[in-house]
């Protein structure tokens, strides 16, 4: 009698305590007749319901909305493959291009976007360039300098090694080559005189670059060793005497590119 008296009060705890969840939004009711759902133990056992741990289990608990916690649709990483660092005329490129793009400025301050290359024409109606005057900004890879109109432009007929040689032997002189054009310039005006092709194939401007006092900055390369004729900056049959003569200088006392 004690025994079934034990039975009867769980099994009515359970009726009340299902009903209590499933007005919270519980969708299943224990049925008192079902003697499957209730432990049975010998004496004063305080075994509880079969389906207590499933109310108070947390892995029935309910799931948040999708509406605040979406699942990642693929977890798995797209590899979009190596990428190439720019080169130094790349950059320059990229430089210049954001330069010329059209930029917010103060009221009544002016930008110049002049560009160093001007054109005239002579008398007998043949196109020259006029000598421009101009403050080197940067030196950069390869024989190329940027100036103060954030033109680059490439030393005519001068081949300088890139800083980005694999070997170090080369890189050096690269580096030396650079070093050479940023003490000779420093932050002197220097002249820059044209002729055609004007650009390299690159897109680089060509320009043969002289000092105040007369000293060109491409032959001194080539004199120093640090530099090679390229004769790919001139149209064919071109006197190039003066920067070959340099040239030979540098290799018979084998300095820079030339030594061992």
């Amino acid at each position: 009698m004690k025994h079934e008296s034990a039975v009867l009060v769980l099994a009515t705890a359970g009726v009340i305590f299902a009903t209590g969840v499933q007005n919270a939004g519980a969708v299943e009711q224990v049925d008192p007749s079902n003697k499957q759902l209730v432990s049975y133990g010998k004496g004063g056992s305080n075994k509880r319901p079969k389906l207590y741990d499933y109310y108070y289990s947390r892995n029935n608990s309910p799931t948040l909305s999708p509406f605040i916690v979406t699942p990642p649709v693929n977890g798995t990483p797209v590899i979009l493959g190596p990428v190439r660092p720019y080169s130094e005329n790349e950059y320059g490129r990229l430089v210049i291009s954001s330069l010329s793009a059209n930029r917010v400025q103060p009221a009544g301050a002016k930008i110049s976007t002049k560009s160093v290359i001007e054109e005239e024409i002579l008398d007998d109606g043949t196109k020259n360039y006029k000598l421009a005057e101009v403050r080197i900004s940067d030196v950069l890879d390869r024989g190329t300098v940027m100036v103060e109109t954030g033109e680059v432009v490439k030393l005519r007929g001068v081949r300088v090694p890139t800083e980005r040689d694999p070997d170090e032997r080369i890189r050096y002189h690269a580096r030396e080559a650079m070093r050479s054009i940023r003490n000779a310039a420093g932050d002197q005006t220097v002249f820059l005189v044209f002729q055609e092709p004007i650009r390299s194939g690159d897109g680089n401007i060509l320009a043969e670059i002289y000092l105040p006092d007369g000293t060109s900055i491409n032959r001194l390369l080539i004199n120093e060793g640090l530099g090679k004729v390229d004769e790919g900056d001139y149209y064919p049959h071109e006197d190039l005497t003066p920067l070959k003569d340099a040239e030979t200088v540098a290799r018979k006392a084998k300095r820079g590119l030339w030594g061992k």
